[in-house]
């Protein structure tokens, strides 16, 4: 029947292919942002941890040093705790100057990931701290494209800033937090640096402790805060503490708008289905005679509903494998255009991964049941006798008109 009707057939399998790309498209990016795990060891663990301003209730300031220290000294809720915050750094010496995009991070960092070195180790809680020495860890692309991955590199020194740094070890391409960063280096407090509260310019994370929920740990750093604000009442005076999930934390500004985004796709898929479903009606006046003749020859209703079902069926399949193509030859562009607003790892997961081309052939189901089922009972209603009355009064009228 689709194949006698090239025209129609067309039409409809066109217009159902960009409703549904457009949705497996737009499901691609929600699926990455909101719904896949981040690449880390059990990322639900990994929390942010906030200085919260308690009069104006704005909960998400950043972290003094001094506080960070006694946090992690005190608290009994997370198994590690650490600092960062970014930092750019020239590099100088043999070859050619290089800006850097670094970060300058505590020790129990890259635990908090689960990361493991590909080479070295990671900082030590003595490198939190000034000492003769000064460490740097090396990413993976940046060994690569600088060193051209020579393995001599660990325990060597390379000039940053015009001071030596010892290369003490290589993070594995997998690890990329915060995104596209080229080199990890301590925090190294000063003696004066580590004892400042009133400086807040820095970022904590935590890991959970096992069986521990977000709830409980909450309420015993709120018990820690009230015991600093009793101690250090002139700097801790408003200050409070706040824990946000890291993945939550990430998301917060782009969730609103990829869940609106993806019900405006929605919509257009609606409208997509009315739009079919006007088509099948129309083709539908036109096959009166043929539904009542098979009506005449034993078909029951819901013979003649599961036959026009199958065909409106068949079309949304068709129409969703075209589908699936844009919404692969669009996906790219798709994530172009929200890369400004995404960290690495969830544009990396933008993809036709099995969850998003089941999501498109439930889709495509979904949508030839919804256009198909009302055309198909609308069809089955019809009078067999007034059918085949009209039939013979159009035979009729041919035969009179006749030579």
């Amino acid at each position: 029947m689709l194949v006698k009707n090239p025209g129609f057939t067309a039409i409809s399998v066109l217009t159902l292919a960009l409703g549904i790309g457009a949705n497996t498209a737009m499901f691609s990016v929600v699926h990455a942002l909101l719904l896949k795990a981040m690449p880390f060891h059990e990322p639900d663990r990994i929390i942010t941890v906030w200085q919260s301003h308690l009069p104006s209730g704005y909960d998400r300031n950043t972290v003094s040093p001094a506080n960070f220290l006694d946090w992690r000294e005190q608290n009994t809720v997370f198994s590690r705790m650490a600092l960062w915050e970014g930092a750019r750094r020239n590099l100088t010496g043999e070859g050619d100057p290089q800006r850097l995009v670094g970060a300058r991070v505590s020790s129990g960092y890259f635990e908090i990931f689960g990361a493991i070195p590909l080479m070295g180790r990671v900082f030590s809680e003595a490198e939190d701290f000034e000492g003769p020495e000064k460490a740097i860890i090396l990413s993976r692309q940046f060994w690569n494209d600088r060193f051209n991955s020579d393995e001599s590199i660990i325990g060597t020194a390379i000039t940053i800033d015009s001071e030596p740094h010892i290369v003490v070890g290589v993070m594995p391409e997998t690890f990329d937090f915060p995104a596209n960063r080229d080199i990890w280096v301590p925090l190294a407090f000063s003696a004066d640096e580590a004892a400042r509260r009133d400086m807040v310019y820095l970022q904590a994370l935590g890991r959970l402790k096992p069986g521990l929920t977000l709830t409980q740990a909450q309420s015993e750093m709120d018990v820690l805060a009230a015991r600093l604000r009793e101690a250090y009442p002139e700097e801790n005076v408003d200050v409070g503490i706040f824990l946000v999930p890291l993945h939550d934390h990430l998301v917060r500004n782009d969730r609103p708008a990829m869940l609106l985004l993806l019900g405006a796709v929605g919509m257009v898929l609606l409208i997509t289905c009315a739009n079919v479903a006007n088509l099948l009606l129309v083709k539908g006046a036109s096959r009166r005679q043929e539904l009542g003749i098979r009506s005449a020859l034993g078909a029951g209703r819901w013979r003649i509903v599961r036959q026009l079902l199958t065909e409106s069926l068949v079309l949304s399949t068709i129409g969703g494998g075209l589908g699936i193509l844009i919404a692969y030859w669009s996906i790219d562009l798709l994530a172009i255009v929200v890369s400004d607003r995404m960290p690495a790892f969830f544009q990396e997961s933008i993809g036709l991964n099995g969850t998003v081309l089941m999501f498109a052939l439930g889709l495509s189901l979904l949508t030839g049941v919804l256009f198909g089922i009302v055309t198909s009972l609308t069809a089955a209603k019809h009078d067999i006798a007034t059918v085949m009355k009209d039939r013979d009064q159009t035979q009729s009228l041919v035969v009179e008109s006749g030579p």
